[in-house]
C-alpha cells in the first residue's frame, strides 16, 4: 500500500482477500512466534497492540484512498484492518465482529463510533457478529451488495474515484486537504467535541481551514454589548468560527463601550 501510495499511476487501492474470506483475523496458534515485527514498538505490556494499531492507522494516514472489498469473514484484526481503510463494500452474506472478546479485549475500539453505542455495547458483551446488509444500515459499510456482484460494484466505485486528476491526491496540495484529509480531519474534531453541529471547509492556495458555523447564543453578561448574541471570535489553530464578527467590528464596539 505505500508503494502504491508513492506511485502516480495509481489513483486508488483496493483490498480484498484471495480466499473463501477477507480475513478471519490473527493468527491465534503460533502468532508472531520467531517473526522479526515489521516496524519498532516498545517492548513490554501491550506491545502487539501498539504493534497493530500503528500498522492499521498507517493506512488511514495514505494519501490515496483504499477500499476494502469484504466477503466471508471478517473478524477481529480483519475487522481492524477493514476499519482503516477509507472505504468498505460488504456481501450481503458477509460477516463481521469481533469473536475475540470472549477471551480478550479488542486492539482498536471503533464499535461504538460507526455502529452506535448500543450495537457496540452488544457486539462487545457477546462477540456476535453482524451480516453485511445490516453492517451497510449501520454506517459501518457504506453498501453491501449481492456476492456476485461484489467485485464489479466495487471496480464501478473504484474507477469513478480514478476520474479525478492525478494532483488530487498529492500529500502537499490543498484540494487533498479538501477531498479527503479534511473529511477525516472534520470527522476527528467533531468526535473530540460530540458532533456539536455541521462543519464546512475552505480551501486557499496555503491552507485548508474547518470552519464550523456555531450554535446561536443568547445575549447575556458582558458580551451582549457585542451585539446580535455573538461572543468574542475564538480562534484556535483548528478551526474558525464562521460567522465571528470581525477585529474591526470587535475594536469599535469595545470603544464605543
Amino acid at each position: 500500500l505505500q508503494e502504491a501510495d508513492q506511485n502516480p499511476e495509481i489513483r486508488v487501492m483496493i483490498v480484498r482477500g484471495a480466499g473463501t474470506c477477507f480475513s478471519s483475523g490473527y493468527d491465534l496458534d503460533t502468532g508472531n512466534e520467531g517473526q522479526e515485527l515489521p516496524w519498532f514498538t516498545p517492548g513490554g505490556e501491550g506491545q502487539f497492540p501498539r504493534q497493530v494499531t500503528q500498522g492499521w492507522m498507517s493506512i488511514w494516514e495514505l494519501a490515496k484512498p483504499v477500499i476494502a472489498e469484504v466477503h466471508g469473514y471478517c473478524l477481529a484484526g480483519g475487522a481492524e484492518l477493514a476499519t482503516c481503510c477509507d472505504l468498505v463494500y460488504m456481501a450481503d452474506d458477509a460477516q463481521t465482529g469481533c469473536p475475540a472478546v470472549r477471551f480478550g479485549v479488542p486492539d482498536t475500539h471503533f464499535h461504538a463510533w460507526l455502529v452506535g453505542m448500543r450495537k457496540a455495547m452488544e457486539m462487545m458483551v457477546t462477540g456476535d457478529s453482524i451480516s453485511g446488509v445490516e453492517a451497510a444500515r449501520l454506517g459501518w459499510a457504506n453498501a453491501s451488495f449481492p456476492a456476485q456482484d461484489l467485485e464489479q460494484e466495487v471496480l464501478r466505485v473504484a474507477q469513478r474515484i480514478a476520474t479525478l486528476p492525478p494532483d488530487a491526491w498529492a500529500p502537499t496540495c490543498a484540494r487533498s486537504g479538501c477531498i479527503r484529509k479534511a473529511c477525516k480531519s472534520s470527522w476527528r474534531r467533531s468526535r473530540r467535541r460530540g458532533s456539536r453541529g455541521p462543519y464546512r471547509v475552505a480551501t486557499s492556495p496555503s491552507a485548508t481551514t474547518a470552519l464550523r458555523t456555531p450554535r446561536p447564543r443568547t445575549e447575556r453578561g458582558p458580551g451582549a454589548t457585542l451585539g446580535s448574541g455573538s461572543q468574542p471570535p475564538r480562534r484556535t489553530s483548528s478551526y474558525v468560527d464562521a460567522r465571528a464578527p470581525s477585529a474591526a467590528t470587535v475594536a469599535a464596539t469595545l470603544k464605543t463601550v
